[in-house]
């Protein structure tokens, strides 16, 4: 029985697979809303308000710790470290360098570009997975390409009309 979509999610409406389903999606679209709305706040700040993208950042990073500590159990920030070798700070550096780059991004460019530079580093990555793995990429990876560089090029060629500023 698959509960993936198009299988039919085998029994009936109350199948847990359909339930699963549903949750998932739920999750998946609330994610994007938040998402949405975090990156619209955040270019607000960073171009309205004329915020310095670095402070940003570093703001956003130490109202996380609290929720860090809360998510391990333990209000003791020596946690946090416990078993970290040398190459743990290479992700974590790396991604730390990547959210300074997302923030120069979104102030000079925008949330759509963001947004636009999140997919590419996605398809990339599916690219270079699909590239190493034996079977090569899956149909289902290389239609969601197809429809990402599809959704780019008519983003890209028919885009949204600019706002008309308000006269005074």
């Amino acid at each position: 029985r698959g509960g993936g979509v198009g299988s039919g999610g085998g029994g009936g409406g109350g199948d847990k697979d359909d339930v699963d389903f549903r949750v998932g999606v739920m999750a998946v679209l609330t994610a994007s809303a938040l998402s949405g709305l975090a990156s619209a706040a955040c270019q607000m700040a960073l171009q309205g308000k004329s915020r310095s993208s670095n402070a940003l950042t570093i703001e956003m990073a130490a109202a996380a710790i609290p929720f860090l500590l809360a998510a391990n159990g333990s209000i003791d920030p020596s946690v946090l470290f416990h078993g970290w070798t040398a190459e743990t700070f290479i992700p974590v550096t790396t991604s730390a360098l990547g959210g300074i780059c997302v923030g120069q991004v979104t102030k000079h460019l925008g949330g759509i570009a963001k947004g636009f530079a999140i997919v590419g580093g996605l398809v990339l990555t599916g690219i270079a997975q699909g590239l190493q793995q034996e079977g090569g990429l899956e149909a289902r990876h290389v239609l969601g390409l197809v429809l990402v560089v599809a959704c780019t090029w008519i983003h890209t060629t028919f885009p949204p009309p600019k706002a008309k500023a308000k006269s005074a």
